[in-house]
C-alpha cells in the first residue's frame, strides 16, 4: 500500500508497517463518570509485554491531561490541559509504546471537571 508522506501533493511512499495486532488484543473504549478520572488498565502477563499503538481521549466539556504508565513509571504525559472537546490522539504507530516485561500499562485521563465526562479509546495488544 502507498500512503502520502506528508511532504506535498503526489508524494507517496510504500507503507511497510504491520497490518495486524498481536494475538492478545487489549483494545478498549471507556466512558467515565462526571468529574472522575478515566483509567484503562492493560493487563500484563508473565513473559509478555503490553504494546500501545494509539490512544485517543476527549472531554464532553472542560479540559484535562493524559498519562500512560508502565507499572509505576509514567512513560507518556500530554501537555497540561491538552485534552479537550476535540479528540487528543497519541499515535505511536506499528512499533508501539512497549511496556516492561510482565507489567501492566495504565492509561489515565484526569477529570475533565465538574459536570464533564471523559472518554478514552485505546488500541493495544500483548505478546
Amino acid at each position: 500500500m502507498y500512503v502520502d508522506n506528508g511532504s506535498g501533493p503526489g508524494n507517496v511512499v510504500l507503507w511497510t508497517g504491520a497490518s495486524a495486532q498481536g494475538r492478545t488484543l487489549l483494545n478498549n473504549s471507556v466512558v467515565g463518570s462526571s468529574n472522575v478520572a478515566v483509567t484503562v488498565t492493560l493487563l500484563g502477563a508473565a513473559n509478555t509485554r503490553v504494546h500501545v499503538y494509539r490512544v485517543g481521549a476527549f472531554c464532553s466539556a472542560g479540559v484535562s491531561s493524559l498519562t500512560i504508565s508502565d507499572g509505576a513509571v509514567v512513560i507518556y504525559r500530554s501537555p497540561i490541559n491538552g485534552v479537550g472537546l476535540s479528540e487528543y490522539i497519541v499515535d505511536i504507530g506499528s512499533v508501539g509504546l512497549t511496556g516492561t516485561l510482565g507489567n501492566n500499562v495504565v492509561v489515565t485521563l484526569n477529570s475533565c471537571g465538574i459536570g464533564n465526562v471523559g472518554t478514552v479509546n485505546v488500541v493495544a495488544d500483548r505478546f
